[in-house]
């Protein structure tokens, strides 16, 4: 009776303690757990059961979820944080026998004269050849704290007698960068194994010493890259980008999105890029190969990546073991998620499995294979589904009422550009403006509105004036071509026309718009250096902008607004009779900044403008360009300029002293 008594105390206790959870599914987990480890008939290690329950767990959840003991972990660090302790050398088991590949350069073993071929058979007299010991054991007896002495044994090929080489242990770099060289006169070559916490550093020394030997263009080997930490990735791309580029963003059920942009101040974003993957490209590298994908930055050679679409967060546990936990998918810039499937397949008992799902995950390379998707492009098949559009892909659009003509345009700029189509004149116009596209080729005589009338609107309409238009038509007097060039058209094309030619021309004008774009940037990009340049010496706002009407009175307007701390993106929209996200959208297509970002740099370089003059303190500079607030004002600058408005002006007073 007594023992009775006794089980229902302890089953009481169970459930008390697993009430405090609060939550039905750990009260069962808990009260499992202590039923087991004190009423089970025999002693039961609890450690082990609760790891066990731990990768059980996962194993339900996806494949890159995973625990791993303080030892694998250990492991498992050491590659991605860049360095271990030892005595610095690449070796490998031959015959029982650790064979010296290569010593570490500058490393320990190289600096006491170990050489690539050098046979390690003793290590502190202890014989490691021909005793079946695994490389695990052989690497523990090598490694160990630096500044430590280990003994080593050494045959080496053309010397009689063995060798005794004593080498003191040191840091030993753990390099993700392969190779870095020149395989052209203005074409380099790097190629990167894995993202680790060294990575950024280690590319961007290998960038600065092939473009000091001429390097224009470059090819990036991914190739068998698995991946590793996301901010290396991140910061790699942005080697590559435009300021304010999306880059990559991040999104789960209990994770917010996460946006990461390019900050503009990489050292490759103009050259030639072409990125080299296969099936074994995965997750950071697939980030980086993504981004540069949908930003049209470069070209992308090889096989189809591996499709690692998940982040996971390390949850460290007590004991030194760690849960990698999936919290997140990533997404490229234009939305895409290259996750593979991984749902779960259900067995001849109807129950799902956790480990067959791995199972079946893994084999999707191996299936690859056997469907000839490594040796043959056309065996992929890609669903229509699954197709997204490049970030910078530009958009035509397209006014022609004959049929024949259109469908003619329409295959020969297609693979190149978004297109829009539209049959006269007014519905060109009305496309124009609500899609606003990049260039327009229109046709002059047309039903219900001809081309001219249609040229006219958009160069006069503040929405559309900006879009280079191309007049294609029959119509070959000079009398028509001098009234279409009057209406503001850009080009004057002849029927029939040569194609090539046409092409030729679409891309010069989308190009000047870019190039009048990067101009509008650099005007306004925030600075590190408070330094004055031309641009801030002229016009009323420290600004000088090309002649575009669009701009300049959106320039004007806020000039006039500039002492208004109410003056805000609304108040400008209802001035120009615009609608906010069509100002946005013009904004932020001719500038690559948004209107918030507009009004506040015009606002901030006319303070730089006034802080050199030196005739007025900081407060009233501050409301003499909108700001009621003088700690958002500094904020603000801070962000802008790198430095406070007052370190700014002794700067400056500095600098001209000097």
């Amino acid at each position: 009776m007594k023992k009775i008594f006794t089980i229902i105390i302890c089953i009481c206790a169970i459930t008390a303690q697993a009430q405090k959870a609060g939550n039905e599914a750990i009260r069962k987990l808990q009260m499992a757990e202590f039923a087991i480890a004190n009423l089970y008939v025999d002693s039961v290690d609890e450690n082990k059961l609760v790891e066990e329950a731990i990768i059980k767990m996962l194993a339900q959840l996806d494949p890159h979820s995973t625990y791993n003991d303080a030892e694998e972990v250990k492991k498992m660090n050491e590659p991605l944080q860049g360095n271990f302790e030892g005595i610095g050398v690449q070796f490998q088991m031959i015959e029982d026998t650790l064979l010296v590949v290569q010593p570490v350069s500058n490393g320990p073993s190289e600096k006491v004269g170990i050489l690539a071929g050098d046979r390690i058979i003793a290590v502190n007299d202890s014989a490691i050849a021909g005793v079946k010991m695994s490389t695990e054991e052989i690497m523990s007896r090598l490694r160990g704290a630096k500044g430590s002495e280990v003994k080593l044994t050494i045959v080496r090929r053309g010397v009689n007698e063995p060798l005794y080489f004593t080498v003191k242990r040191d840091k030993i770099p753990i390099l993700s960068l392969d190779a870095s060289y020149m395989i052209q006169p203005q074409t380099g070559y790097i190629r990167i194994n894995r993202f680790g916490a060294t990575t950024p550093e280690e590319f961007l020394k290998a960038l600065k010493q092939l473009q000091k030997k001429g390097m224009k263009d470059l090819i990036l080997d991914l190739q068998g890259n698995g991946g590793g930490y996301l901010n290396a990735a991140i910061d790699l791309a942005n080697e590559f980008l435009q300021q304010k580029d999306l880059i990559v963003y991040t999104e789960g059920r209990a994770a917010r999105r996460s946006n990461f942009y390019a900050k503009g101040n990489g050292n490759f974003k103009d050259g030639r890029l072409i990125v080299l993957v296969d099936e074994y490209s995965a997750s950071a590298s697939e980030i980086v190969t993504g981004a540069i994908q949908d930003w049209d930055r470069g070209v992308i050679v090889g096989r189809r990546t591996f499709g690692k679409g998940l982040v996971q967060r390390p949850i460290d546990l007590p004991d030194g073991s760690m849960i990698r936990l999936t919290i997140a998918r990533y997404y490229t810039p234009s939305g895409r998620c290259i996750q593979k499937p991984y749902d779960k397949t259900a067995n001849l008992d109807g129950k799902l499995n956790g480990e067959d799902t791995l199972e079946k995950y893994n084999q999707e390379l191996i299936d690859r294979f056997n469907h000839g998707e490594l040796m043959h492009a056309d065996s992929i098949h890609f669903p229509d589904s699954l197709k997204y559009q490049t970030k910078k892909q530009h958009t035509l659009l397209i006014i022609e009422d004959h049929l024949e003509i259109r469908l003619y345009l329409k295959l020969i700029f297609s693979n190149e550009y978004n297109l829009l189509m539209a049959e006269n004149g007014e519905e060109g116009f009305k496309k124009a403006c609500e899609g606003v596209p990049d260039l327009i080729i229109t046709d002059i005589i047309m039903p219900v509105m001809d081309g001219f009338k249609c040229c006219q609107l958009i160069k006069e309409n503040l929405t559309t004036c900006h879009i280079p238009v191309i007049l294609l038509t029959a119509l070959t007097s000079e009398t028509d071509i001098m009234k279409g060039i009057e209406l503001g058209a850009d080009d004057y094309i002849q029927k029939p026309f040569n194609p090539n030619i046409l092409r030729t021309k679409v891309k010069r004008l989308i190009k000047s718009r870019e190039e009048l774009k990067e101009i509008y940037t650099r005007l306004l990009t925030p600075t590190s250096e408070p330094e004055a340049s031309p641009e801030e010496k002229t016009g009323e706002a420290g600004l000088h902008f090309p002649e575009d009407p669009f701009i300049i009175e959106i320039v004007r307007i806020i000039n006039e607004n500039m002492k208004n701390p109410d003056f805000n993106v609304k108040k400008l929209a209802d001035i120009m009779v615009i609608s906010q996200p069509t100002l946005y959208r013009r904004v932020k297509t001719l500038t690559n900044f948004t209107i918030s970002e507009f009004i506040r740099g015009v606002r901030l370089k006319r303070a730089a403008e006034l802080l050199r003059s030196r005739r007025y303190t900081v407060q009233d500079i501050a409301e003499m360009v909108g700001y009621n607030d003088l700690a958002t004002f500094r904020k603000h600058f801070v962000d802008f300029y790198g430095t406070t408005p007052s370190t700014f002006c002794n700067k400056m007073l500095m600098e001209k002293s000097e």
